[in-house]
């Protein structure tokens, strides 16, 4: 299976104006004593190429550890529930 996409793969929209709206999103320390993990998983095409990341920090926002993984094809679902499990 191939993971390579082109413009002629999405059809021409002519007259399209997209819509945008934006959210200012902060991160927050942990409560004190605590840890917060942050995950993310993402892939190229569902499925294709894929990574998986995670950060660990404790409630004064000091990095504890930190992974990223290349993962084989698969989906962008399969992605996000291997970063959380690596985390954990």
């Amino acid at each position: 299976m191939s993971c390579r996409f082109g413009y002629r793969d999405v059809p021409l929209l002519d007259g399209y104006m997209p819509t945008f709206t934006s959210k200012w999103v902060r991160w927050n320390l942990p409560i004190e004593g605590w840890w917060k993990v942050n995950t993310d998983g993402a892939s190229k095409g569902n499925p294709c190429l894929s990574a998986a990341t995670f950060c660990l920090r404790d409630s004064n926002g000091n990095l504890i550890g930190a992974r990223g993984l290349k993962l084989p094809d698969t989906t962008n679902l399969v992605a996000e529930v291997v970063a959380i499990r690596e985390a954990l």
